[in-house]
């Protein structure tokens, strides 16, 4: 009976002190807005209100903010800001959140900016005069005009850019609200390049204002993709290549490089080394060209302690070049001298890339790996032929030097001779093949010279080549595998008594 008392005791004690810590609720009872007094703020400024509630241990002492003039100040509701809308006098309240619906509200005054005494203001902000190719008409002139927003009239300054011309304002003394104009016109001439500037026009006393011009000059025609590519129609064009390794390319003309290597642009780039491979280890060709049929001419390299050398120097994977002649200068002064990694098209081509319907003309030397076409490859090389001499110390051959990986396939070596002074490695079609390369249906003339290696393995899946005539028939060509190459004569223009030449695409 003690033990139930003593119980009851204690539970009612608890209870007691239970009811004694329960939180008492205390209300805001005022709001207090600073600054003090009536507030001023300019349209688009912004100044920021503080609010301070009554009493200070208030158990909820947040407010939010509103506004009753929203056409003249706005308010942020959880920061106060307040925004200048336009002119006049707006309402801005502070009302108390913990529901005793206590307020208060601010006058605040927004007034315009004050006018500006000197000012201006131009129209259209941007010209833009398009991207024409080199050799463009000089665009039309385009007008700009110039308006006096101060309050003061303004004399106006010429305006100047680098590869424009700009006419004088006219009147060149403006009113408050008047209108001056000149006009802007890109200079004719200009070379190929972005022509990009910002130009100010300025008058008295500080006035000032700016706006922009676009003039691009396009080397070639086409935006450089797959469905548009770059049109190449000149030396220079082709030349433009290295500066874009990722674009699309098509010829557009014959491109015949004798005189731009001779004493043109590429001699006093190059001089007698002539001209400089499009490609490197570090930079390399992993767009497309596509010869469409059309042929390069005039082709002289002389590099001989340079390596990756031809027309390309490295061609990357996932690269193309095809239906594209190339011409070799014949002579002492001509051929294409390299050292390592040298061929007609590309000294170099990656796996994943490929060279189709191309044939070289003329010579190619070097010491190591070099072919009529390509000097080694991981790629593709499929129906092409070269008709130069080839010679080097290893790994030499009439199309490729070295099949590092990869496929060459229904390709013809009618080199007059083939050369290595190395003694080894050396085919009449293929120099060396490494495993994983495939060489199949490839051909060679039969009265080819061969120096530095005394037997001829013949067959089309071989090195040397199955054996085929000098200038064969235009029949021969068509023929379908193991009888003959099986080229394709939508693409191939096949006369008697000649090589084939490549059919305008």
């Amino acid at each position: 009976m003690k033990k139930t008392l003593l119980l009851a005791m204690a539970a009612l004690t608890l209870t007691a002190v239970s009811c004694y810590l329960d939180p008492i609720t205390i209300a805001v009872t005022g709001i207090t807005i600073t600054p003090a007094g009536t507030v001023s703020v300019l349209v688009g400024r912004t100044t920021t209100l503080t609010a301070t509630v009554t009493p200070p241990d208030a158990t909820n002492k947040n407010i939010t903010w509103g506004t009753l003039t929203p056409t003249i100040a706005t308010v942020n509701a959880s920061t106060g800001v307040v925004t200048g809308v336009s002119a006049g006098t707006a309402t801005i309240r502070a009302v108390a959140v913990d529901g005793s619906l206590v307020l208060a509200d601010k006058t605040v005054t927004v007034t315009e900016l004050p006018p500006v005494a000197h000012g201006i203001s131009l129209s259209p902000a941007a010209l833009n005069f398009g991207s024409p190719l080199v050799g463009y008409t000089q665009p039309a002139a385009q007008t700009i005009t110039i308006t006096n927003t101060g309050t003061s009239s303004v004399t106006l300054s010429q305006p100047e850019a680098t590869n424009y011309n700009i006419t004088a304002p006219l009147p060149v003394t403006i009113a408050s609200g008047g209108t001056a104009t000149f006009t802007v016109r890109p200079h004719i001439g200009l070379a190929a390049g972005t022509y990009n500037r910002t130009i100010s026009v300025s008058g008295t006393n500080g006035a000032n204002a700016t706006f922009t011009v676009s003039f691009t000059v396009r080397a070639m025609a086409g935006d450089g993709s797959a469905s548009n590519p770059y049109i190449i129609m000149t030396a220079a064009n082709l030349n433009n290549v290295r500066n874009n390794m990722l674009a699309h390319y098509e010829l557009g003309a014959d491109i015949d490089l004798a005189s731009y290597l001779s004493g043109g642009a590429g001699f006093s780039q190059w001089g007698a080394a002539g001209w400089l491979p499009i490609g490197t280890m570090s930079n390399r060709f992993t767009g497309a060209l596509d010869g469409a049929g059309y042929k390069i001419t005039g082709l002289t390299i002389n590099r001989p302690t340079t390596n990756d050398v031809g027309l390309f120097g490295y061609i990357g994977s996932g690269a193309t070049v095809k239906n594209l002649g190339v011409e070799i200068t014949l002579g002492a002064a001509g051929g294409i001298k390299g050292q390592n990694f040298v061929g007609g098209v590309a000294g170099w081509v990656d796996g994943g890339s490929s060279i189709s319907n191309c044939y070289v003309t003329g010579n190619v030397s070097g010491s190591n790996f070099i072919g009529g076409v390509v000097g080694a490859t991981y790629g593709s090389i499929s129906n092409c032929y070269a008709t130069g001499a080839v010679g080097g110390t290893r790994a030499i051959g009439g199309v490729v030097g070295q099949m590092v990986g990869g496929i060459i396939f229904n390709c013809v070596a009618f080199n007059p001779s083939v050369t290595a002074t190395g003694g080894s490695d050396l085919g009449r079609v293929t120099g060396s093949t490494l495993a994983g390369s495939t060489s199949a249906n490839n051909f060679a003339r039969n009265d080819m010279t061969i120096t530095g290696k005394t037997t001829l393995v013949k067959g089309g899946d071989t090195l040397d080549g199955a054996d085929c005539a000098t200038v064969p028939t235009p029949e021969w060509w068509t023929t379908a595998a193991p009888n003959g190459p099986n080229w394709n004569a939508n693409y191939w223009h096949f006369v008697a008594g000649h090589y084939p030449t490549l059919k305008l695409q």
